[in-house]
């Protein structure tokens, strides 16, 4: 033990504190707003000018610090007042600036021989921070520890997240304790009454189970143990002691226990009281041979997180493998369990740790662990039951983040000791690593984006749509996420060129994308995040083809033949498959003038297009960067007037309402199949000589009228459908009606 530090002592820690704080220590009392400045490195994004820098600072009411031209950014603080607690705000407000890249605080950098913390005995917290230190005779290796430093510029813990120690009674008025003791509500103080209704009186920070009392402390005897885990995660962050892994959390003392154990059915009360008092985490630094179904219900029905020790032996005896000789409630198969071994400041497990690579999930530091003791007293402790609270603090900063799904907080603590692996673990636990706190909470990691895909038709003036997962280990949302279209040669993307402009998750199709492959690649950024993560590409789609037929049009300078057609005009005739494209014919001046062809708005060459002797037909050979050549024909009549349709002879015009109606028929019936394009161009073929001769006789063409007259109306029933219901309908009651008139007659 190590004896609580006289008035000398304090004296001249402080003396020293106030000397280092005057010669410009970069981050004295971290963690603490009120001495440490808020300040904030601010990117800029490529292309602002001062003046748009000059808004950043202002719209934000920032002060500008210092320019680090390398970077293009700036160190920024606010400029007026400042709360700890708004940061996480301020940063999500300054990184949704159109002008800004990313923005992240001014974190500190400590050489590796400094303590983590001014707490006067952090030097002896290995755990918290291992730069090789000498602990309790023992040179530690640097950098085992868990990871925590970093995680100290987002959060030290919430006071909402409220972690029970269900343990032996701890000692709420020790100095770096008293400070984090839950508070009832409820309760009011020492009145001898029930106030909250829970059957338990002036329970105001607690309850011991085993004495059934208020008092959640008796002795230094008997509450040594859940003094000490309590110290682990949460003593005070201040110039005194030591500091907890979450200092800025609860904690709520159930003594169920003493120096030589407790019963299962006062555990269960605990498990009982926490749940009601809204704990987030429970610590459970205990165990036993004997497996309780009872126990077991408790736990997996409660909605809280266990932390739970492995379990150690005898001094002399070899540690055990739990998936063999279980230890409960660490080998309980729950997924609101995380059971924890113990490793030294070297990376070892211990000679005393239990493990289990089914049962136990993560190891954490055990061995000379140096925390709060009762009587306002510090000392040195090992086992498991030391490196559970490592863990518990751990899924406090986790919770103090806002992650709220235990399955999420299990993962994330599960996933960093993968991340952090020992080789004395290898094979011996189930992540096979030291739990890491930076990794857990996220921190240094961007986001990511996954699952890229692209959809839409391979044509020019199509859209193609982008689509992607957003992934973000600290749990932001998506922010202006950068979006870049690429052409390539092949689907290998070989000769990968950005596309001018196109930075948005749609893309049209342009015309020059007509044999090449496209693709499109992400940065994804949060919303309130420090940096943006990495380029990803999805996978190129291709080729670009010109397109399914979609239209035809003849074009006379800027008049459309087929919508605008007039005498000495042309008309056509087009052999339609299945895998026609788009057309496009421009005739310009008389019948032997040159035709120029648009293939879905692509100019062809000489060499894909003939014409006839005769000038009837016009090939158009189709040639797409891979893709099979494909040719077409146009058959154009040239005559004075309009000789596809005899009709028009007879009316004069194409724009009769009689001549419409049988054009309409000819596109809504004959052209929309085979046989009836058939009779269309035989009628097309031996019609103008005829329709010639009718056009010059007055009175022929009056004859034909009336002789079209019957099949105008056919078609006209044909086309309205409705028309000829009411008809059919009207027939038969009248026939209907006749018959009943001709019965009567008889």
């Amino acid at each position: 033990m190590i004896p609580f530090p006289g008035p000398s002592k304090i004296l001249l820690i402080l003396f020293f504190t106030l000397i280092w704080g005057m010669i410009g220590s970069p981050c004295l009392a971290l963690g603490q707003s009120q001495q440490y400045p808020a300040q904030y490195i601010v990117k800029y994004k490529a292309g602002v000018s001062a003046e748009g820098k000059a808004k950043v600072i202002n719209e934000h009411a920032l002060q500008k610090r210092q320019d680090l031209q390398i970077i293009n950014a700036q160190l920024v603080s606010p400029a007026g007042s400042f709360r700890a607690q708004s940061q996480s705000s301020l940063l999500e407000e300054i990184a949704k600036d159109p002008a800004v890249e990313y923005v992240e605080p001014d974190y500190c950098l400590y050489p590796m021989g400094t303590p983590i913390s001014q707490d006067a005995d952090a030097s002896l917290l290995w755990g918290l921070k291992n730069y090789g230190q000498s602990i309790d005779g023992n040179v530690g290796v640097a950098e085992v520890d868990i990871n925590l430093e970093g995680v100290w510029q987002v959060t030290e813990g919430n006071p909402e997240v409220l972690v029970a120690i269900i343990d032996t009674g701890i000692d709420i008025r020790h100095p770096d304790l008293s400070h984090s003791i839950w508070i009832n509500q409820g309760e009011i103080p020492d009145n001898g009454v029930d106030d909250d209704n829970n059957g338990l009186i002036d329970d105001l920070n607690g309850w011991d189970f085993v004495h059934d009392d208020k008092s959640v402390y008796d002795s230094a005897s008997e509450d040594a143990h859940g003094t000490h885990c309590a110290g682990i995660i949460s003593a005070a962050h201040d110039l005194l002691g030591v500091v907890g892994v979450a200092p800025g959390v609860k904690i709520l003392p159930l003594k169920f226990m003493n120096a030589s154990g407790g019963s299962t059915s006062d555990a269960i009360s605990a498990i009982e009281y926490a749940a009601r008092a809204g704990a987030k985490i429970v610590n459970c630094s205990w165990g036993g041979s004997d497996s309780s179904q009872a126990l077991q219900d408790a736990i997996g029905g409660s909605d809280m997180i266990f932390v739970t020790a492995a379990g150690n032996v005898d001094s002399g005896e070899s540690p055990k493998d739990i998936d063999d000789f279980p230890l409960y409630p660490a080998s309980f198969d729950l997924d609101n369990i995380i059971a924890v071994a113990a490793v030294d400041n070297m990376g070892n497990l211990t000679s005393f740790s239990n493990y289990g690579y089914n049962s136990v999930d993560v190891a954490a530091p055990g061995k000379s662990i140096y925390s709060t003791r009762p009587d306002n007293k510090y000392g040195f402790l090992n086992g498991t039951s030391m490196a559970t609270p490592y863990v518990s603090g751990v899924a406090a900063l986790l919770a103090s983040t806002g992650i709220n799904d235990n399955a999420l907080i299990k993962q994330r603590i599960l996933d960093s000791a993968v991340h952090n692996p020992l080789s004395s673990l290898s094979n011996k636990i189930l992540t096979g690593g030291m739990v890491d706190a930076l990794e857990a909470l996220g921190i240094n990691l961007a986001p990511t984006a996954s699952d890229l895909s692209i959809s839409g038709s391979l044509y020019p003036g199509e859209v193609l749509q982008g689509k992607y997962i957003y992934h973000d280990a600290n749990q932001d949302p998506e922010g202006n996420s950068r979006f870049e279209w690429y052409r390539a040669d092949s689907a290998q993307q070989d000769n990968l060129i950005e596309i001018p402009g196109a930075n948005l998750l749609q893309y049209t199709i342009k015309s020059e994308d007509i044999g090449k492959y496209l693709c499109f690649g992400l940065i994804p950024e949060a919303s309130s995040g420090l940096t943006p993560g990495d380029l990803v590409l999805s996978d190129a789609v291709g080729p670009v083809e010109a397109g399914p037929l979609i239209s035809l049009h003849l074009l006379d300078g800027s008049n459309d033949l087929l919508s605008d057609f007039r005498p000495e005009q042309i008309d056509y005739q087009l052999n339609i498959d299945d895998s026609l494209s788009s057309l496009a014919l421009t005739y310009t001046g008389t019948a032997q003038s040159s035709v120029s062809v648009y293939y879905n708005q692509l100019l062809q060459t000489e060499d894909q297009i003939s014409l006839d002797p005769e000038g009837d037909t016009i090939s158009i050979m189709v040639q797409t960067p891979g893709i099979a050549d494909r040719c077409y024909t146009i058959e154009l009549y040239r005559n004075s007037i309009d000789q596809c349709f005899i009709a028009t002879a007879a009316f004069g015009s194409k724009y009769e309402p009689a001549v419409v109606l049988l054009r309409a028929f000819r596109d809504q019936h004959l052209l929309t199949n085979n046989i009836g394009r058939s009779m269309v161009a035989l009628y097309y073929h031996y019609s103008p000589p005829l329709a010639q001769y009718i056009a010059d006789k007055e009175g022929l063409r009056v004859i034909v009228k009336i002789l079209l007259t019957p099949v105008i109306l056919a078609v006209y029933l044909i086309l309205h459908q409705w028309l000829l219901l009411i008809i059919i309908l009207l027939t038969f009651l009248l026939a209907l009606r006749l018959s009943r008139i001709r019965k009567q007659r008889v």
